[in-house]
């Protein structure tokens, strides 16, 4: 018995089951189901209470399919023990007291039901559904469905064979008639007779059907259902107003139950969306690195003086030039894949200058940075003299504005862009210079070794981003205070940007929080999600370890 007072079953309580096994035979009207002939029965203490021990061993030991002799046990019928549990069957003599003696003895006089024995082949757990005819299964559906059955499983349809036809029997119905549908259960619905509409005469019966016909027949045996089991027959006690309060406070009760279950739903889908989002952070994070990384190797790896001949097969008309100049000068994340595949098409060995101004002149957003930064790399690769101007102009721009401030500069500042360009071309010049862009080779393979192939600090591009850096850390309020501050927004900037890459500060998690992320899903769907959440991490884990010292980490206490 549960602490709600529930039975084995939702809304069946303890000592309810064998006046149910009656009513099951009760409402099965002109025997369409084919419910065995039950009845209640009471065992009576007085009966042989010395001889209990002894008969009440031997009973229980048929129960577990011991087979007694016919002299001591006559012609067997169903008996269902324990008022109304599901403890099990004996057979017992119809005329001797023997078992009905011991039961009383060990448990005192005892109300029980009594069905007659079905000599059946098998039961449906035994024998396969593909066979059965389907009004044998419609006649047990239609008797479940009236009755609420909690516990129609196969081994409770008993099949008995007749040359090529099937009857089934139902039986086991001390668990119908519930207070509640959380455990209905229809073993007849994973059956292809399920799929087949009920026939006209199946139909005509369920619509024959009284309900307040069948508690008065129930009422006239002695069994008296919980209001809250009749399910809308019969008049409540005290009159329509409690069957109303009724009706309220189960809907109050099933809308409860809905809405604990759509929020545990809506949990869940959070969960699984929260893990999406945890799993395609750690990707793409993985994937910056391993980009850089892969950049990295083939900016310092290139030879361009072996390009000359893969060069003379491109186009190197002015108009296709002219074409992939404007498109530098307007580059964003969108337009890469596009330049890319003009930068293979097109000899710009003329053009190199123009190329580098184009690019240094772009007006990029942060998200477009990436997209620069492949360009770049691309250009340094075929052509090169590239790498080594485009850092020197774009470390120009991280300059602040001249003193004297001209219209454009002035309009630029009114708008937001002098600072924000700074930002965006501070974080540029060290994305290029941690690819390798603008690093003589030899150095960089010299400090792949020391600084996990990153360059060395000492080389002319990492020395400008240094320059430019503590340039902004040593602001002066006294001089410039507007300066100043535009300077330090820009240092602040920088720093939550190049925190773990560049200077060298413990790098941030691209997830908020992930332990408890990946640690609160349940369910095969959950499962799945976390655990391709945790491989991005691992992965992304490993892109990180292999980085290297960070170049600008003498850096980081200027500024701390």
């Amino acid at each position: 018995c549960s602490p709600d007072g529930h039975g084995l079953r939702k809304g069946i309580r303890p000592g309810e089951g064998a006046a149910r096994e009656v009513a099951a035979y009760l409402l099965d009207h002109q025997h369409y189901a084919g419910v065995p002939p039950t009845a209640l029965v009471t065992c009576k203490a007085s009966a042989m209470p010395s001889a209990a021990p002894a008969a009440l061993s031997k009973a229980l030991s048929v129960t577990r399919g011991f087979s007694p002799s016919r002299d001591e046990f006559l012609p067997p019928v169903h008996m269902r023990t324990g008022s109304g549990s599901h403890s099990g069957s004996s057979s017992v003599s119809s005329s001797g007291p023997s078992f009905a003696a011991a039961a009383a003895a060990a448990f005192g006089d005892k109300v029980s039901s009594l069905q007659m024995f079905v000599n059946a082949d098998t039961d449906c757990e035994e024998q396969g559904p593909a066979t059965f005819p389907v009004h044998q299964v419609h006649k047990i559906a239609q008797l479940d469905m009236r009755m609420a059955n909690t516990d129609r499983n196969a081994s409770n349809i008993l099949a008995k064979r007749a040359g090529d036809q099937w009857t089934l029997i139902p039986i086991d119905h001390g668990y119908c008639l519930p207070s509640s549908f959380q455990d209905i259960s229809f073993e007849w619905m994973n059956w292809p007779q399920a799929r087949v509409p009920f026939s006209e005469e199946t139909r005509a019966y369920i619509a024959a059907v009284d309900v307040e016909a069948d508690l008065a027949a129930l009422a006239s045996h002695g069994l008296q259902l919980r209001w809250e089991c009749r399910r809308g027959g019969g008049a409540p006690p005290g009159g329509a107003a409690p069957r109303a309060a009724e009706k309220e406070a189960r809907a109050a009760e099933e809308a409860t139950q809905a809405a604990a279950e759509a929020s545990r739903r809506e949990e869940e889908d959070r969960q699984l969306k929260e893990l999406k989002e945890v799993q395609e952070a750690y990707s793409q994070a993985a994937r910056v690195l391993i980009l850089q990384r892969s950049l990295l190797e083939a900016n310092t790896e290139a030879r361009p003086s072996t390009a000359g001949t893969s060069l003379k097969a491109r186009d190197s008309s002015v108009k296709r030039n002219v074409a992939l100049i404007k498109r530098l000068r307007a580059l964003t994340e969108d337009t890469r894949q596009a330049v890319l595949e003009d930068i293979e098409r097109v000899n710009q060995s003329k053009y190199v200058t123009e190329a580098v101004a184009a690019l240094a002149e772009a007006p990029l957003k942060a998200k477009d940075i990436p997209a620069a930064v492949q360009v770049c790399s691309a250009l340094q690769q075929v052509y090169p003299d590239f790498g080594g101007a485009v850092v020197q102009a774009v470390a120009a721009a991280t300059s602040p504005p001249p003193a004297v401030k001209t219209a454009a500069s002035e309009a630029a500042d009114a708008a937001g862009g002098g600072v924000a360009r700074r930002r965006i071309v501070l974080r540029l010049l060290a994305a290029l210079l941690t690819v390798g862009v603008g690093v003589r080779p030899a150095m960089a393979v010299d400090g792949q070794a020391s600084s996990g192939g990153r360059g060395s600090c000492g080389s002319s591009g990492w020395q400008l981003l240094t320059d430019a850096v503590q340039q902004l850390a040593r602001a002066d309020f006294k001089r410039d205070r507007e300066e100043a501050l535009v300077a330090l927004s820009v240092a602040g900037s920088f720093a939550k940007a190049e925190r773990g890459g560049v200077l060298g500060f413990s790098p941030k998690d691209p997830v908020s929080s992930p332990d408890a992320l990946l640690a609160g899903t349940q369910g095969a769907a959950g499962d799945q999600a976390r655990q391709e959440a945790m491989h991005a991490k691992s992965l992304y884990e490993a892109a990180l370890e292999g980085r290297g010292r960070a170049p600008l980490e003498g850096t980081r206490t200027l500024l701390e």
